[in-house]
């Protein structure tokens, strides 16, 4: 390897080099005297960042095709059976059953390859209605291939043609009949591959097709096709006609209108005036509102009839001014707030929320700045709490006895975030092969109707909990906070996860039982692997590099001492490797990690430092 042959970039007293024919050695070459370093760029799991889980040996990952399967669902796609449980249990009982007995649905449901699009406003319920939908095929044509996808802009990063295609193929064979085990061919379409999604997509797409055509009858219900790949039409377009290509019975819904081609049928999504009675009447028999009102029935009836003329055709609004109405201590208070939260817009009712969260529980919004920083990340509920409750300047204390239950976070965000069932990358290596059978029990997934009565049932779980995780209520008030920067002071929501993530590390490394400087004394961890123990124990430790991933614009403002602290502590190798058990053989070194991310300034600093 030569100058020649190499792409040079100059820094001040650096010249890094990248050889054109191989991207994975890069060349560093100091310009004032000092040993040349060559490194081996291994590649890097790019899912969601820090979220993407690692390789193991082909033959191992092979053995166990249900368990690739899995794999594949929480590194480079989603569990959407846990989506249409959490949404399902969101339906007011009574409500959206107008549509199951509309002429078009019913003429979609009784037809083969028909195609039906479902449009409605923001928060008008068209989630809920999918989720109602799915249920209803589910029970009345039960030998029928069901598949389902729930698209959200979150998560765009793992939502493509090809992640879609491999995901209803994993949907189809677990519904299917043949109790053989998965064919290899079939299991190497989802072996994680370091940097992209497994196997190809013509091969994939091929596959899916020859199981289809097993399949007597096949609908597919499509979530929120707006979501996918926000302000690209055309991405939209192509994504509808891949799916149509399948000829299946298709029905997706979305905020604007579907491009369908050919001829189809449409149904606008609303809320009804008899669902929203409904479901405001449920909502105020439920917790402390109805202690308030349960002696004034007229009182009530009022403020069902005021959500009612502010509704608009959407549950949001009622949804939002009732989660308002619930610091009301007195009727008299609930007649007052009432009047003027009728008459907020959503946006307004947001920044009135927000408010609220900034005046009594302020420390309530690092939760919402991190899902704003990080929101394409699934990071389990027990690495947020984690995070939430770490506190430098309290590290004398050991961090498990200081982390708030889950309700007490969800109850202080005051109805802007919820907890979803959703399998992490963590719980992905608490629920490794080897230790399955025992493993499996932790993870424990929480109806989120039972989470709307108070989530008393969380405080008899052990935190950190397992698969679950937190996310914004609805997408719009994700759309609210990028809308509205300031309000969250992004920049310095980066600077905090970027300097709570590496200060952490050592933090946590200082407080293990060790028997050497190399290692922990694994006989206290219950037959787990390393990987496993902080996997259940110390799950922030799966996002050591997140910080990685939002430092643009930043690093003349990361203090050189947390990166130091972190990465030159003498057990942090222990826990590279410990992370690293059963996928790579090795991970990238600190300076090896800059320099993919593109972090020059930082790795010309760290070489000053580290001569």
């Amino acid at each position: 390897m030569t100058g020649l042959e190499l792409c040079a970039v100059r820094l001040p007293e650096t010249l890094i080099f990248i050889h054109p024919r191989n991207p994975l050695f890069l060349y560093v070459q100091p310009v004032y005297p000092r040993q040349t370093v060559i490194m081996s760029m291994q590649a890097i799991p790019m899912k969601s960042e820090m979220n993407a889980g690692f390789l193991e040996p082909e033959d191992d990952r092979l053995q166990n095709g249900q368990h690739v399967i899995d794999n594949f669902l929480r590194v480079h796609s989603k569990n959407y059976q846990l989506t249409q449980n959490d949404t399902f249990d969101l339906q007011t009982d009574g409500t959206d059953e107008w549509l199951l007995k509309s002429a078009p649905y019913t003429t979609w449901k009784a037809g083969t390859g028909l195609k039906l699009a479902c449009t409605g406003h923001a928060g008008a319920g068209k989630t809920v209605m999918s989720s109602v939908i799915i249920e209803d095929l589910k029970r009345t044509l039960p030998k029928a291939t069901l598949l389902f996808l729930y698209i959200d802009s979150i998560s765009n990063k793992i939502q493509s043609p090809h992640a879609f295609v491999l995901n209803l193929l994993s949907q189809v064979l677990k519904q299917s009949q043949d109790s053989d085990p998965l064919a290899r061919d079939i299991a190497q379409l989802f072996v994680h591959q370091p940097s992209n999604l497994p196997g190809d997509l013509d091969a994939a797409t091929s596959a899916l097709r020859s199981e289809l055509k097993r399949c007597s009858r096949v609908f597919l219900v499509v979530d929120a096709l707006d979501e996918y790949r926000s302000g690209s039409p055309e991405d939209q377009t192509r994504l509808v006609q891949e799916l149509e290509s399948f000829g299946v019975s298709l029905l997706i819904t979305s905020r604007s209108a579907v491009p369908f081609t050919g001829e189809h049928a449409s149904c606008e999504v609303s809320a009804t005036p008899g669902d929203i009675r409904r479901f405001a009447g449920t909502t105020l028999s439920m917790g402390d509102l109805q202690n308030i009102l349960k002696y004034d029935p007229d009182m009530k009836e009022d403020v069902i009839d005021e959500l009612l003329k502010c509704s608009d055709g959407t549950f949001l609004k009622p949804k939002l001014v009732l989660s308002y109405l619930a610091r009301c201590k007195t009727p008299v208070e609930v007649k007052k707030t009432l009047d003027h939260a009728a008459s907020l817009t959503v946006d307004e009712l947001y920044k009135a929320t927000f408010d609220d969260i900034q005046e009594e529980t302020p420390w309530a919004l690092r939760l919402l700045s991190l899902l704003s920083v990080a929101e394409d990340v699934c990071m389990g509920a027990g690495a947020a709490q984690q995070f939430l409750d770490f506190q430098q300047q309290q590290q004398d204390d050991d961090i498990k006895e200081r982390v708030r239950p889950a309700n007490k976070w969800i109850a202080a965000c005051r109805g802007l975030v919820v907890l979803v069932n959703q399998d992490s990358v963590e719980d992905s290596v608490r629920l490794a092969p080897k230790t399955r059978s025992s493993a499996s029990k932790e993870v424990v997934h929480i109806s989120r109707a039972r989470m709307k009565r108070g989530l008393r049932e969380l405080e008899d779980y052990e935190s950190p909990i397992s698969g679950q995780c937190f996310r914004f209520s609805h997408a719009t008030v994700r759309d609210f906070f990028q809308r509205s920067p300031s309000v969250l002071h992004i920049d310095n929501a980066k600077l905090d996860l970027i300097h709570t993530l590496l200060q952490y590390m050592p933090h946590m490394l200082d407080r293990l039982a060790t028997n050497s400087d190399d290692g922990v004394d694994m006989a206290t961890f219950n037959e787990l692997s390393n990987a496993q123990f902080l996997a259940t124990h110390h799950p922030l430790t799966w996002y050591t590099g997140l910080w990685l991933y939002h430092t643009d614009g930043l690093e003349d403002k990361i203090l050189s001492s947390s990166i130091d602290a972190c990465y030159d502590h003498p057990k942090f190798r222990w826990l590279i490797s410990s992370l690293a058990e059963a996928p790579y053989r090795s991970m990238p070194d600190l300076p090896t990690s800059l320099s993919t991310h593109g972090l020059l300034p930082l790795l010309q600093a760290y070489f000053i430092r580290h001569p």
